[in-house]
């Protein structure tokens, strides 16, 4: 595997005098650090083909994590991500570093190391501003195996304690909507839309909050299932930012179903058929998906004390029943007789 780090002698220097190899701050050393590192870490350097002694012994390698990585290059960048600002200054330069999203097999696996060491000190440090600005590198960046399959950066980062805490989806989702806002606001200063006297007032601006409070609420359950968050905690972040936006009841329980057809909470339940009750529950679909509609108080499905009314039907006696439809759904359960295994999603 190629060194992809460079050494700190490498580092080209930035514009401003004599001394301008040694940045004069300690921010604008982190800064230029942080910066050459990142293009070295994607732009790898090829190696002398004839090095010195002196080259080789500068240019030593030892095996960190699966990398190989200059070490003092490693240290100082572990040491820097124990700072505030070292944190933010690497997000910022991964932030502003244009490549392609599909990077080399020794870039992919340089970079995720970087970010993991950065989300590993922003969550110890509690300071949740740097992950926040890592995200779009996360979900964004991959590499290609060589069996054909693409590796996606964000299944590779789920074990980190950072996603199942409310704390951090709460304040990133809070920061992307000030975000909007102030896109918004310089969009209608940028283009002068309206004159002082006719622009929108405030029943327009709680419209244009909530609808993008709601598309934007889809994103982050569906980020906060890919990185590996708990369903309680997808849950419990999705009922306490749409009780704070005030959105409708409908538009909550849209999108705590389609949490569910991503990421169900399987209930495996065997349901007996009876002559009076039948299995006890009544179908209807919400977004394409056949759900519980309601349940018989004294039938089956009830007294089972598993299954709930929105709870989607995944499968009878082990067919899928994702994407059937009402009435193939419903002439299943008239067919079926005696005990069946029921899969559904809550």
């Amino acid at each position: 595997m190629a060194t992809l780090l460079a050494s700190t002698s490498d580092i080209t220097p930035v514009p401003g005098g004599e001394r301008s190899s040694e940045p004069t701050t300690r921010r604008q050393r982190c800064d230029h650090f942080m910066s050459q590192l990142v293009r070295r870490a994607f732009q790898p350097a090829e190696p002398p083909t004839e090095p010195t002694a002196e080259a080789a012994a500068e240019a030593a390698v030892t095996s960190t994590g699966g990398l190989l990585v200059e070490t003092h290059m490693l240290q100082e960048f572990v040491t820097l991500c124990e700072w505030n600002y070292g944190r933010i200054s690497f997000a910022k330069a991964l932030k502003t570093q244009r490549v392609d999203n599909s990077l080399t097999k020794d870039s992919f696996n340089t970079v995720l190391k970087l970010v993991r060491t950065a989300v590993q000190s922003a969550e110890k440090a509690e300071h949740d501003v740097p992950a926040f600005h890592l995200l779009p590198a996360i979900f964004s960046l991959s590499c290609v195996e060589p069996t054909g399959l693409t590796m996606h950066m964000y299944t590779l980062l789920q074990d980190l304690p950072l996603w199942q805490l409310p704390r951090f989806w709460e304040a990133s989702f809070c920061h992307t909507m000030i975000i909007e806002r102030r896109k918004r606001a310089l969009a209608h200063k940028r283009h002068n839309v309206a004159p002082e006297d006719d622009r929108p007032g405030p029943a327009d601006g709680v419209f244009f909050d909530k609808e993008v409070v709601f598309a934007q609420l889809g994103t982050y359950c569906f980020n906060m299932l890919d990185l590996g968050a708990e369903r309680n905690v997808v849950d419990q972040f999705l009922s306490k930012m749409c009780k704070q936006a005030a959105l409708s009841a409908d538009r909550e329980q849209h999108l705590h179903t389609s949490v569910v057809k991503k990421h169900p909470v399987l209930k495996h339940v065997t349901l007996a058929k009876e002559t009076l009750w039948g299995f006890g529950l009544t179908l209807g679909v919400v977004d394409g998906s056949v759900v519980v509609a309601s349940l018989s108080f004294f039938g089956p499905a009830s007294r089972s004390e598993q299954v709930a009314v929105g709870d989607v039907l995944l499968q009878v006696d082990g067919s899928d029943m994702r994407g059937a439809t009402l009435e193939a759904a419903n002439e299943l359960l008239t067919a079926l007789t005696t005990e069946n295994a029921f899969v559904f999603g809550g």
